[in-house]
């Protein structure tokens, strides 16, 4: 169980939205076969995978690549009729097919966050010093934030999923995978588009499309570092 420090909320580790699609689908073939008493080489008898296959499917990790396994189709159809489960369940466990996510509240999906933001700053190695370096963002701050006396803001995850090199969408409790996104996601407005965008006005008059110009002139000017900066990153 994951736990803020100064909340009464706690949020289970095997949460969906904590889980990745291949541990789901790799948990439930487990307890399938378990339940109909299988040992490995029985499961390979009736579902015609080898049993090191089946194996690997239930960690939910290639030994090979170290990385989460990615199932074929072709394999979930011999599960299916091998162990007698609807296939349509095991397209959704595989994330295939989209399956709602049980709804999860703003307290728990901050549990999330700062459960997801202390792993991340630990399997990273990094300290809290080089991490408000690299997000502009103090020290304070983010210990306060870790401790749950500070609620961070959707600029402060975004910039923490950069310095971390995953999708906010991750770090924020919205996706299982470290590089997934999902479309509830708060999102960041681009400054230059907003700025481009129709109905702005400035001191009660609109801007022309000269204006915009040269507001973006000066706007570049001013954030060319920071420009320079993402840049180099790339």
């Amino acid at each position: 169980m994951t736990k803020d420090k100064n909340s009464t909320t706690t949020i289970d580790q095997d949460h969906p939205a904590l889980l990745s699609a291949p541990i789901v689908l790799g948990r439930y073939l487990r307890k399938i076969r378990e339940d109909k008493g299988y040992s490995y080489r029985q499961a390979s008898d009736v579902t015609d995978i080898s049993h090191s296959y089946i194996k690997n499917v239930e960690n939910g990790i290639d030994p090979r690549s170290q990385k989460e396994i990615i199932i074929q189709t072709d394999k979930l159809q011999k599960f299916a009729r091998g162990y007698e489960i609807p296939y349509e369940t095991l397209l959704e466990k595989a994330g295939i097919v989209k399956k709602a996510q049980p709804e999860i509240s703003d307290e728990e999906r901050n549990v999330i966050f700062i459960s997801r933001l202390e792993q991340l700053i630990e399997e990273n190695s990094i300290s809290i010093l080089k991490l408000a370096k690299k997000t502009e963002i103090s020290m304070e701050q983010i210990t306060e934030i870790l401790e749950g006396t500070a609620k961070a803001t959707i600029e402060d995850i975004y910039s923490l999923a950069a310095a971390l090199k995953v999708t906010p969408d991750y770090l924020a409790g919205y996706a299982a995978d470290k590089k997934g996104f999902h479309p509830d996601t708060p999102e960041l407005n681009e400054l230059l588009s907003f700025i481009n965008g129709a109905g702005v006005q400035l001191y009660g008059k609109p801007l022309s499309k000269e204006d915009k110009g040269k507001i973006i002139a000066a706007v570049k000017v001013i954030f060319s570092d920071a420009s320079q900066r993402q840049m180099e990153e790339k």
